[in-house]
């Protein structure tokens, strides 16, 4: 490498995809993924986007580009006529990344598939995007991931509002939008409307939307944690509440692993438990303010459904 005049690996990869005098590039498809290219090696690689005619997929998932390097990533896009999916997963492009990538999208007309999830891109963030694809007649955007962005009920109103309904064209055809703070009443509403509108688009967090409809949440209640042993003995869960503290008729009994929480060594189980009348919610609660409780010696703490949507996001510095 040191004969050839390059400094390092990235800098090969700029003059393959760039202007090579060699010839032209015939790359589609680039993976540079779990590298940390930084601010510095956008900054390299831009340019060579910019000019580059082959590539139709690009991965710079976890690259650490920050918003500086998000700039340079989208003025290269500002440009490039060929590039139809990007990834830019876990980048920390902040909502100035976002900004920067929703001047892209109001005039760009070759991207189709776009992830910016886990970028603390937050409602400011999310509102640019939006606004960018709005202003786009010629938007081919049809697959978008914003997982894990610090999004609430007003961000996807807003988001909705404009793209999905409201006359819109339905050009988003898949969305992934799961670990926002999207609440469930709110996503219960939500998938409805699409149903009832008819609008053809796959929304990951609506897969088991029907388990969260109106009546169902009035009747059940969330219990966490719960031990693992617990997670093939529904009934005994069951009979605590209906034998041991004569809470009401129990329909149902769900008990599940949720994802291994950052930092924590325990497992996490989760138990939710439907009731025959909503009446028993609230002897429930009861139940939970005395401390009574636990399951096996695992104190757990018991919300009526809807009413607490448990995310857990690794910790992030703000910038």
């Amino acid at each position: 490498m040191r004969d050839s005049g390059f400094s390092n690996v990235l800098d090969l990869l700029v003059y393959a995809i760039g202007e090579n005098p060699v010839g032209p590039c015939q790359l589609t498809s680039f993976d540079l993924s779990k590298n940390a290219i930084t601010k510095l090696g956008a900054k390299q690689l831009g340019p060579a986007l910019a000019v580059n005619t082959s590539l139709r997929s690009l991965d710079l998932s976890q690259c650490k580009l920050g918003v500086s390097g998000m700039y340079a990533i989208c003025e290269a896009l500002k440009t490039n006529k060929t590039i139809q999916s990007i990834n830019l997963y876990r980048n920390i492009i902040d909502v100035d990344g976002a900004r920067a990538l929703g001047e892209v999208l109001a005039s760009n007309t070759t991207l189709c598939d776009i992830d910016i999830g886990h970028n603390r891109i937050r409602q400011t963030g999310l509102k640019a995007v939006v606004d960018g694809i709005t202003a786009n007649g010629s938007s081919k955007l049809a697959t978008l991931g914003i997982r894990s962005n610090f999004l609430n009920d007003d961000s996807f109103t807003h988001f909705f509002e404009n793209l999905v309904f409201k006359g819109a064209k339905h050009q988003i055809k898949k969305l992934f939008i799961k670990a926002n703070f999207l609440s469930e009443f709110h996503k219960v509403a939500i998938a409805q409307r699409v149903r009832e509108e008819g609008v053809p688009v796959y929304v990951d967090d609506f897969e088991h939307v029907s388990n969260l409809n109106k009546n169902t949440l009035d009747r059940s209640i969330w219990c966490s944690p719960v031990p693992s042993l617990y997670i093939n003995q529904e009934i005994t869960t069951g009979m605590f509440f209906m034998e041991t503290h004569n809470c009401g008729l129990v329909a149902d009994v769900r008990i599940r692993s949720g994802k291994a929480v950052p930092g924590r060594t325990n497992e996490n189980y989760y138990a939710i438990v439907e009731f025959a009348h909503e009446n028993s919610v609230p002897r429930c609660l009861k139940v939970a303010s005395k401390k009574l409780a636990v399951f096996g010696s695992l104190r757990s703490r018991i919300y009526k459904t809807g009413t607490r949507t448990a995310i857990i996001l690794p910790r992030q510095k703000r910038r």
